[in-house]
């Protein structure tokens, strides 16, 4: 139980350091984001290490998946400030890409050169094939990068059903 406790926090803790710095208006390092330590934001904090950092890093002590563990990072006698943390993830590290490039709906739509509200209506649950995208509360954000897969896999999709739709030609038997 305590276990779990421990390793929750420190999602939380993470989690929150990354929401300030891929969320404040300027990702500066020096200031932190006062918005990053209310505890609203702490429900927000836990989905961003969930969707950006689980898939690399381990909570738990010693456990190393792609990126090391990140048990000590927040607590402990390897502890980094949350400026640090803030840093690494803008810029990125080593095999760890930079999070500066996050995309309003109305900046997809721009690049897309579609309506904006058509953003918005992918990204509902809804939605057959929903657009990737990172949600804060009522704040949407997207990764350039993660859309651009989207599309190309999404074309795809729509190529390969295109051609299994189509009646299959039969040859003539004499």
């Amino acid at each position: 139980m305590n276990k779990s406790i421990a390793t929750i926090s420190l999602m939380l803790l993470v989690g929150t350091a990354a929401l300030g710095a891929l969320f404040s208006p300027t990702l500066s390092a020096a200031q932190p984001s006062a918005a990053a330590y209310t505890p609203a934001n702490a429900h927000a904090g836990e989905q961003v290490f969930l969707q950006k950092c689980f898939q690399c890093h381990s909570v738990n002590p010693g456990e190393v998946r792609i990126g090391p563990s990140l048990f000590h990072v927040m607590k402990g006698p390897k502890a980094v400030s949350s400026a640090q943390v803030r840093i690494q993830l803008r810029d990125g590290k080593g095999k760890m890409p930079p999070f500066k490039d996050l995309l309003t709906p109305e900046e997809v739509a721009g690049r897309l050169k579609v309506p904006e509200s058509w953003v918005y209506e992918k990204t509902r649950a809804r939605c057959r094939n929903p657009i990737p995208c990172l949600r804060l509360g009522r704040y949407v954000r997207f990764d350039w990068n993660a859309v651009i897969t989207w599309l190309t896999a999404a074309s795809t999709q729509e190529q390969n059903a295109a051609r299994t739709s189509l009646p299959a030609k039969r040859k003539l038997v004499r």
